[in-house]
């Protein structure tokens, strides 16, 4: 039987999609192919690894990705589903790229520049997490009804 490939996508592949992945993987073991990108990916430094996002996956016990990487249309045509972090992601990758829109879910995790200026960090990574958790959990229940 064919894996499903997943894949997450926000906006650098630094944070969201890199701690969707991770987490998915630690819940789902190897039943899918899952990665991870970024519509915005070149903004960083080559494989820069996020603190608060290595902090988070070392609390919920696994590992996020060694290399973050850039979206593709050709990316995008080679996976089965495709999990946008937010609205305002998958609009960018509409504008930047060609795919199938129907392999697309959008999530409504916000990224922390969404929140205002002086929301605190702790609080700002907490709102994070808790909107991944309930987002990968949500689609694990929705992958395991389909089967």
């Amino acid at each position: 039987m064919k894996k499903l490939k997943i894949h997450f996508i926000c906006r650098a592949n630094i944070y969201r999609s890199r701690l969707a992945e991770g987490y998915f993987k630690k819940l789902t073991g190897d039943k899918y192919i899952v990665s991870s990108s970024g519509i915005e990916r070149w903004r960083h430094p080559f494989n820069y690894k996020d603190r608060w996002a290595t902090m988070l996956a070392k609390e919920h016990g696994f590992r996020l990705s060694e290399k973050s990487r850039q979206s593709s249309s050709h990316l995008f045509a080679q996976q089965d589903i495709l999990i946008f972090a937010r609205q305002d992601v998958f609009d960018g990758a509409c504008h930047k790229y060609h795919f199938d829109k129907k392999k697309a879910i959008i999530w409504d995790i916000r990224d922390r520049r969404d929140y205002p200026f002086l929301t605190k960090r702790q609080v700002r990574r907490e709102e994070t997490w808790k909107a991944i958790d309930y987002s990968v959990k949500t689609l694990i229940k929705m992958l395991e009804k389909e089967v």
